[in-house]
C-alpha cells in the first residue's frame, strides 16, 4: 500500500506537517502496522526535515534513481518504526477515521 498528497495552494503549504501524523496514528495504532517506509528526492530538503520532526531516520541513499529536468537525482530511503512514532507524545491527539 502507500500513501501521498500533494499541496499546490501556496496558502495551505503549512499542512504539509500537519497531514502525516493522522496517517501514521492510524496505520499504527488501528491497522497494527510496525513499521512504514518511503523515499524522498534528496534536493526535497522541506520534506525531509518534516519526516525528522515526526522520527523518521534515513535508512539508504540510492544514486541517480530519477531524473529531475533531465538531472539523476538521489533519492533518500527514510522509515518510521511504530515505536518510535509513539515517543512522539505530541501528536497522540491527530486521530481521525479513514474508512
Amino acid at each position: 500500500r502507500s500513501a501521498g498528497y500533494y499541496i499546490a495552494d501556496l496558502n495551505y503549504r503549512g499542512l504539509g506537517a500537519e497531514i502525516p501524523p493522522f496517517l501514521y496514528n492510524y496505520v499504527f495504532n488501528i491497522m497494527g502496522f510496525e513499521k512504514i517506509y518511503g523515499t524522498v528526492l534528496a534536493s526535497n530538503k522541506g520534506v525531509l526535515e518534516i519526516h525528522k520532526l515526526h522520527g523518521y531516520r534515513q535508512v539508504d541513499r540510492i544514486k541517480h534513481h530519477s531524473l529531475k529536468n533531465g538531472q539523476p537525482q538521489y533519492v533518500i530511503m527514510v522509515e518510521l518504526l511504530k515505536s518510535d512514532w509513539l515517543e512522539k507524545k505530541r501528536y497522540h491527539d491527530y486521530v481521525t477515521d479513514f474508512d
